[in-house]
């Protein structure tokens, strides 16, 4: 073993007030443990009569290429306040692993008096020879050597299990958690996917982002943020007020995972050496499909990213919900169409006339616009379908859906329309008491209007919902194998009858509209015609 009496014989005059240093990263799986090196270090500190252990200072699980670490800031601080003058390590790999910062320490001893002692590395700051020996650099630099050589390892690694469709990350996306017996492996959450199957139903029937986070932190479901903190030991170190907000939304459907696919890689570490990251292009993204159950179908992500793609659509609260929102664009002018109302009924205007004047109004009845996009696409799909055909298609699916898992969505169907004429009772009480509250000064009139715009925001979108699922519930019942009936709906689907926003934006890049009234429509697919 290494003698300290070997380098610096000790004055009789000289106290050590001494302070010994531990250090265990998660990648130093082949060093001893925290214990077992104060265990070593201890009995050297004891056996000096003149030296004083004043304190013990470790980081297990820090990596040494960071020098900011818990353990090693108190004892600088002790340092500084003058408890420490004598530090000992049981190697230099311990204090470091990063060459710039550990020649910084070294300076920073010798200019503050410090003795610093690394046992099994023979070294002692307070020999004679310290200042010139060329050894403390080399370890130093070695230690840094493998520590960059343990980081593209373990990066090699990580990133092969990416590649394999792995999940590598510290917690499971919110609606998923981490399998039981197999960490790299998602499982579909059963307390939180319903959230977010309904998050995209919602935001498929034209709510807002900030309209969809709005309802969900007024029925007080918990935020991601809320509900990792109380299953994990995740701590949100941000945020403190746990709300939904319009950002987690678009996160949420925006994420792949939800649709069976894992893409990972999108952040990469500056250096092995920085805790700092930097943002990955999306084309070199590692993406996997299928890695596991998906929670949204892969269409309707599909029609969610499209929808989330058209310029100004969802920028603010919507209280209508426009077939063509986002769609429309000025022919004369390139700005944007909006809309305006009139009495009971919508109309076109060009935002640049709105705004500032520089066009003209650009003035069509919305009504009437939505039925031409629909007879257009109608007049296409007749061009390109086989109605005889599909017809039979149709025989032949809806027979072999009419069974127990048929039945059961029709009886979720029923407990969900149940459920949305309860609450909307309840809103109307609430708005009843609203009024009440606001004429008796409980309320002041801007609180007054808040509430009152979400729940009339709310109202609106359980009313589309309850409709929707009025329609399909009636649709499913009394669709029969009658040739008649399923040619009948055949016919409805061919020629866009009923038609949803989502389907829309699939079909039709943008429409133009003229200050002459000409329309000229862009569709996502080649025109026949």
């Amino acid at each position: 073993m290494f003698s300290l009496s070997e380098n610096y014989v000790e004055n009789s005059n000289d106290f050590f007030k001494v302070g010994i240093y531990a250090r265990l990263s998660r990648e130093d799986k082949n060093s001893e443990s925290i214990e077992n090196q104060i265990q070593f270090l201890k009995p050297i500190v004891l056996s000096k009569p003149n030296w004083k252990l004043v304190g013990i200072y470790y980081d297990d699980g820090v990596s040494g290429t960071t020098f900011d670490r818990p353990g090693y800031n108190r004892l600088i601080h002790d340092v500084e306040n003058n408890s420490v003058n004598l530090i000992i390590v049981k190697d230099l790999s311990r204090l470091g692993r990063n060459l710039l910062e550990s020649l910084k320490f070294f300076e920073y001893c010798s200019t503050n008096n410090v003795r610093l002692i690394a046992v099994n590395d023979s070294t002692d700051s307070y020999c004679r020879n310290f200042q010139t020996d060329i050894m403390p650099v080399l370890r130093s630099f070695l230690n840094e050597i493998y520590s960059s050589d343990t980081s593209s390892k373990i990066t090699s690694i990580l990133k092969s299990k990416k590649e394999e469709g792995s999940f590598i990350g510290a917690f499971a996306p919110y609606g998923y958690l981490k399998d039981k017996h197999n960490k790299n492996l998602l499982v579909v959450n059963p307390e939180t996917c319903e959230v977010v199957k309904r998050i995209y139903q919602m935001y498929i029937q034209g709510m807002s982002f900030n309209g969809i986070a709005k309802i969900l932190n007024q029925e007080h479901i918990m935020s991601p943020a809320k509900y990792k903190e109380n299953t994990t030991l995740y701590r949100c170190g941000r945020s403190k007020n746990y709300l939904w907000n319009p950002e987690t939304i678009k996160i949420i459907l925006s994420n792949p995972t939800y649709a069976g696919s894992l893409s990972q890689g999108k952040l990469q570490k500056v250096s092995y050496k920085s805790k700092k990251f930097k943002n990955i292009p999306k084309e070199n993204w590692i993406v996997v499909e299928n890695t596991h159950e998906p929670i949204i179908s892969k269409e309707d992500f599909e029609a969610v990213q499209c929808l989330m793609s058209k310029r100004n659509y969802h920028r603010n609260n919507i209280v209508h919900h426009h077939l063509l929102s986002g769609l429309i664009f000025c022919g004369d002018c390139g700005g944007t169409i909006t809309f305006s109302k009139t009495g009971r009924y919508f109309y076109t205007i060009c935002s640049n006339y709105k705004r500032y004047r520089t066009c003209t109004r650009h003035t069509f009845s919305e009504e009437i616009l939505c039925n031409i996009i629909k007879k257009e696409l109608g007049t296409i799909a007749e061009q390109i379908l086989d109605i005889k055909t599909l017809t039979s298609m149709a025989e032949k699916y809806i027979n072999s859906q009419i069974n127990a898992k048929n039945r059961s969505k029709l009886s979720t169907s029923k407990k969900e329309i149940r459920d949305i004429e309860k609450r909307l009772t309840e809103i109307k009480k609430h708005f009843f008491k609203l009024y009440q509250d606001k004429n008796n000064g409980v309320i002041t009139v801007d609180e007054f209007k808040d509430i009152n715009s979400m729940l009339s925001e709310e109202k609106h979108y359980l009313n589309t919902r309850l409709n929707n699922l009025k329609n399909k519930f009636e649709s499913k019942e009394k669709i029969n194998q009658s040739s008649d009936s399923i040619k009948k709906y055949v016919d409805d689907f061919a020629s866009f009858k009923y038609i949803e926003r989502h389907t829309v934006a699939k079909l039709i890049n943008k429409i133009e509209i003229f200050e002459d009234m000409t329309i000229k429509i862009h569709y996502n697919f080649e025109n026949p015609f």
